[in-house]
């Protein structure tokens, strides 16, 4: 379907996973939790999920720390993560 995709913008040091809210019935609990696990684990240094009844989701990473591969993985769990929310 076409409105169930999200799409993943990356600029500099930050990634910003924008997704229609109504269309995935996310749980800002739920992905608030995946995140701040994340943090804690070291897999990112911060995320932005104020917007997330908005439908965007910004997180943030140190190159120094985190390699792209890693960045990808965070990446694809969230938006999975996501899209699972039905």
């Amino acid at each position: 379907m076409q409105g169930k995709k999200v799409k993943i913008q990356r600029i500099g040091a930050k990634s910003t996973l924008y997704f229609r809210n109504y269309a995935h019935h996310v749980s800002p609990k739920t992905v608030s939790k995946l995140i701040n696990s994340a943090i804690l684990a070291n897999k990112c240094s911060y995320a932005e999920t104020d917007k997330i009844s908005c439908g965007e989701i910004t997180l943030a990473f140190n190159p120094l720390k985190h390699s792209r591969r890693e960045r990808r993985m965070l990446e694809r769990k969230v938006s999975n993560t996501i899209e699972s929310c039905n």
